[in-house]
């Protein structure tokens, strides 16, 4: 907690009042004292496009309690772009990752799927007769083999080019924007999220 001293205009967490030899959870001596707590209620705000910062000192309230003021100031158009594409990323990564729908079940894309995936085409390349029983994801099994191999790559490769052109758009996006309120405006939810 925070305490606001009247006083001195400054304000204190409890450890700080203990050094000052005050008792912080005697609120009526320290209210007495013309030090009051301090409610926080800063406002939602998206940190990719804005920086919130006290504004001033603390102001009283109807209860007793003393509350900060906020203000919000944009960033800088290109810093916030710059973070924007971060998300975008990120959110790029999470749809590439969720799996694709193959043959009536889901189909694991992460990072280890990936690269089983890798591992099983060097293995049908060498033998193209190799059959075996795939876990296509969890509780999902599936005979693989070359042909299912060659159908399921195709599905694949659209699944990753669709989450690449998710993202290129995204980016196109917020590269053609020239302020804040604009770039407040982009989609950053990949889509069947």
């Amino acid at each position: 907690m925070v305490f606001f001293d009247t006083t001195t205009q400054h304000c204190y967490t409890a450890a700080g009042l203990r050094q000052r030899g005050l008792n912080p959870e005697n609120m009526p001596a320290l209210v007495a004292m013309g030090i009051h707590p301090v409610r926080h209620n800063p406002p939602a705000y998206d940190a990719n496009l804005y920086t919130l910062e006290p504004d001033g000192v603390p102001a009283p309230a109807s209860d007793g309690w003393y509350e900060q003021r906020y203000s919000l100031a944009p960033v800088a158009v290109d810093a916030a772009k710059a973070r924007l594409k971060v998300v975008v990323q990120n959110e790029k990564c999470h749809m590439r990752d969720r799996g694709v729908e193959f043959e009536g079940m889901t189909w694991d894309t992460d990072g280890a799927a990936r690269i089983a995936y890798v591992e099983m085409a060097a293995k049908l390349q060498s033998d193209p007769d190799y059959t075996t029983i795939w876990r296509a994801s969890p509780g999902s099994w599936a005979s693989m083999d070359a042909a299912t191999f060659a159908r399921f790559q195709a599905v694949y490769e659209a699944h990753v080019q669709t989450c690449f052109a998710w993202q290129a758009e995204r980016e196109a996006e917020i590269d053609a924007c020239t302020s804040i309120d604009e770039l407040a405006t982009v989609t950053l939810a990949a889509p069947g999220k």
